[in-house]
């Protein structure tokens, strides 16, 4: 089983609810949710909505760009969706890869580092200069 903290926006949510298991997701009886419980309340959602064309997984290769972009680091987001390190490197590289919000992230942490003088401008120097 995976602990995963919930965000303070679903955590309200799920205050208000009534408690009927330590579990959130769970079957009629009370039960947490298989894999392919999982999968077939997925799949009854996505017809009810009208969407095509994808899967389960793709929901959390969703929240795995989402959090990479925001700065998770591979150890955490292995921590929460329940892979290895070794499996979330493959992930961030299907979904992740050139993507624009990824470049301006990279971009903000790198101008925060050097105006706070973390990297002390020693990479500075690597950059060409134009004139000679």
């Amino acid at each position: 089983m995976v602990y995963v903290p919930l965000v303070a926006e679903l955590r309200a949510l799920v205050n208000r609810l009534p408690k009927t298991a330590t579990t959130i997701l769970t079957s009629k009886r009370g039960q947490p949710w298989t894999q392919d419980g999982y999968r077939t309340m997925f799949n009854r959602a996505k017809r009810k909505a009208g969407i095509k064309g994808k899967t389960f997984y793709d929901a959390r290769g969703t929240f795995v760009t989402r959090a990479a972009v925001r700065g998770l680091t591979p150890q955490e987001l292995a921590t929460i969706t329940g892979h290895s390190i070794k499996d979330v490197e493959p992930i961030l590289d299907t979904y992740t890869a050139r993507s624009p919000e990824l470049a301006r992230s990279a971009m903000q942490r790198y101008e925060s580092g050097t105006k706070s003088g973390k990297w002390g401008g020693k990479y500075a120097r690597l950059v060409p200069s134009k004139s000679r």
